[in-house]
């Protein structure tokens, strides 16, 4: 009886050790790799940068964590091969307007391609301003980047200017309506800042605007008639001055740039002389015969100031003046 007990009793230990060793060999199953095995399109994300140049970008290629190798072509040409856990590839130093056909390949540890991803990138042109630059009709900009340099001075003259962009950047550069001393032709009144307008998302530097109107003309000088006997011929009016310009500036964040402008309202323009000059051509000089009756000239009137409207950030509202 006490023998048989002790076979039960082994006979339970052994059951109970295989299935000991069963759990076990349940425990030990390979782990799932849960890297993605094959990319597919919608799993390729692009994003394009702009360095500190004009015209200079980078391609940043990413994915989510894949298992093997990604090789990254263009036109034919290996740009690069990381690891499929590297999540990104970046391909620097390519030009504002490229086109770019890239195919992104997944590879298996063993060199078969499991994906093959076609891309297509095309990288924006920027606008750079490195020197004088005078519009001839109205203009509107628009442009990934906008760039000013030092050396960039933009005149409007009595045009409308509008630049529409993701960045404004500016290294001290210049806007503005008319240069100072430019004035209409004998008599003429003198012509209106054209409105300038600003739109970005963002803004650095530093931009110095210029706001003025067009002085009038110098009235024609009378001519001499007969010294002593006729007093000359009357100066004519001199003509108004134009309006400064308006500007309007929008950034959603400017924080980073320095605008500072001037607003100055075109100089009248001065009547002319009775009797001051030798006769002329008819477009410069009042030539007899003429009354000595006549009167006088008179100066035109000054122009008025333009309106600044400034908007630096998408928290503020506009801010005119």
């Amino acid at each position: 009886m006490q023998k048989a007990q002790w076979l039960l009793a082994g006979l339970l230990l052994s059951n109970f050790g295989l299935s000991g060793c069963t759990n076990e060999l349940k425990k030990e199953k390979p782990a799932i790799d849960p890297r993605i095995q094959q990319l597919s399109t919608d799993q390729i994300a692009v994003e394009i940068v702009g360095s500190d140049q004009p015209n200079s970008y980078e391609v940043d290629l990413s994915w989510p964590d894949a298992q093997g190798t990604v090789r990254v072509s263009e036109q034919s040409k290996i740009l690069g091969v990381v690891s499929g856990s590297d999540k990104k590839f970046v391909h620097a130093q390519v030009s504002g307007g490229s086109e770019l056909s890239y195919l992104v390949e997944q590879l298996t540890d063993d060199g078969r391609v499991s994906s093959s991803i076609p891309v297509f990138v095309k990288i924006p042109t920027d606008i750079l301003w490195d020197g004088p630059v005078e519009l001839a009709n109205h203009q509107k900009i628009e442009a990934a980047r906008v760039f000013l340099t030092n050396k960039a001075v933009v005149t409007t003259l009595d045009k409308n200017l509008t630049i529409v962009t993701k960045e404004f950047i500016s290294d001290g550069g210049l806007v503005q309506n008319f240069p100072e001393g430019t004035q209409a032709f004998w008599d003429k009144n003198g012509r209106s800042g054209g409105t300038i307008n600003i739109l970005s998302q963002k803004a650095k530097g530093s931009l110095q605007v210029i706001l003025r109107g067009e002085q009038g003309g110098h009235g024609r000088n009378g001519a001499i008639t007969f010294p002593g006997r006729h007093p000359g011929c009357a100066g004519a009016n001199g003509g108004n001055g134009g309006n400064a310009g308006n500007l309007n500036v929008n950034f959603s964040d400017g924080k980073s740039l320095n605008i500072s402008f001037l607003n100055q309202e075109g100089k009248l323009g001065p009547a002319g002389v009775r009797g001051s000059v030798p006769m002329g051509p008819a477009n410069e000089v009042v030539n007899p015969p003429c009354d000595r009756d006549y009167p006088e000239g008179v100066d035109g009137q000054a122009g008025g100031k333009g309106q600044v409207c400034l908007k630096m950030s998408s928290e503020q509202e506009y801010v005119c003046q």
